[in-house]
């Protein structure tokens, strides 16, 4: 992950569904518009899904709260 998209999940402002491991953007993400949807591939290291379920919860809580 770029340092740029890793600062967009770390605010929140970008999610991965850890059930598809597609990537999802806040509204008015201009990167969301050449990422949104796209399924990641674990290249080097195995995801820890449980993490990600926790982040994900955390996105969509503020993906709600427009």
């Amino acid at each position: 992950m770029t340092p740029t998209m890793h600062a967009l999940f770390d605010a929140d402002l970008m999610g991965i569904d850890p059930a598809t491991l597609t990537v999802h953007f806040k509204p008015g993400i201009e990167l969301g518009e050449l990422f949104e949807g796209r399924k990641i591939t674990p290249l080097v290291y195995d995801l820890d899904l449980e993490r990600l379920a926790v982040r994900w919860a955390g996105y969509q809580g503020l993906a709600h709260e427009q």
